[in-house]
C-alpha cells in the first residue's frame, strides 16, 4: 500500500511540473551554455579563447598518452573520449600534418579544433557569449531542446 502512495505522489509530482522535471527550455539553454564554458574555458576567466584550446589539447592529449611515448597512437585514441573508436586510424591521420605516420603534440595542438572554429563566427580568437548562444542555437534538435556539446542531449 505504500508503494501505491508512493508511486501516486511521484505522479503527481512529475505531472505537476509537467513532466520535464520543471525546467523550462530557456533555463536549459543556459545551462548548457554554463557546460560548454566550464568545458571550454581552461583558465576561467569567463571567456574562450584560442589560448583556452590548446590548453585543453595538451592536457587531453597528456591523459590519452598512456605510454608517455609523447606520441597518440591507434589504441590511445580509442580509449580517449574525445577520440574515434570506430575510425581511430582515419582520426590519426588528421592530425598527421607531416605525413609521418605519427602524431605529437604540437601536431596535435596545431590542427584547428573543428567546434571551436564554428563557435568563433568572427575567427578572431575569441568566443563571444553571443557566439556561444548562435552556436547553442544552431545545434538544437528539430524538437527545440539544447544540445550539449559535441551535439548530445544535455545530462540531466
Amino acid at each position: 500500500m505504500k508503494n501505491r502512495y508512493f508511486l501516486l505522489l511521484i505522479f503527481l509530482s512529475l505531472a505537476a511540473c509537467g513532466g520535464r522535471g520543471g525546467v523550462n527550455d530557456r533555463e536549459r539553454f543556459e545551462e548548457a551554455k554554463s557546460r560548454l564554458i566550464n568545458l571550454w574555458d581552461t583558465d576561467r576567466n569567463g571567456v574562450i579563447t584560442c589560448s583556452d584550446v590548446e590548453r585543453r589539447k595538451i592536457l587531453q592529449f597528456g591523459v590519452s598518452d598512456e605510454n608517455n611515448n609523447e606520441l597518440l597512437e591507434v589504441d590511445e585514441v580509442k580509449k580517449a573520449p574525445w577520440g574515434s573508436r570506430a575510425f581511430p586510424i582515419e582520426f590519426l591521420n588528421s592530425y598527421d600534418l607531416n605525413n609521418d605516420g605519427e602524431v605529437d603534440l604540437q601536431e596535435f595542438i596545431d590542427k584547428p579544433d573543428d567546434t571551436f572554429q564554428r563557435m568563433d563566427n568572427n575567427q578572431d580568437c575569441t568566443v563571444s557569449e553571443k557566439e556561444i548562444e548562435t552556436f547553442l542555437k544552431e545545434r538544437r534538435p528539430r524538437d527545440g531542446g539544447v544540445r550539449g556539446p559535441g551535439g548530445r542531449p544535455p545530462r540531466p
